[in-house]
């Protein structure tokens, strides 16, 4: 019968696994691309990638879809 709730949990992960499928190709990309050697510039690329995946969730999900409908 509440089927939003269910539907919501599976497009919130189904979200998740595509941020950090794009957030793994950056990293690598930017790795790949740049010759990134020395460990202080490795971390720096993985803490750009994390940043993005974090920017990329929205934590609103629940609320946009609840005004929308």
């Amino acid at each position: 019968m509440f089927r939003l709730p269910q539907q919501l949990g599976r497009t919130g992960k189904l979200l998740g696994l595509i941020v950090i499928a794009i957030a793994i190709v950056r990293i690598t990309t930017i790795m790949i691309a740049e010759h990134v050697i020395g460990l202080s510039v490795i971390v720096d690329v993985f803490v750009l990638g994390v940043a993005l995946a974090v920017a990329a969730v929205p934590e609103g999900l629940p609320t946009i879809v609840t005004v929308v409908l």
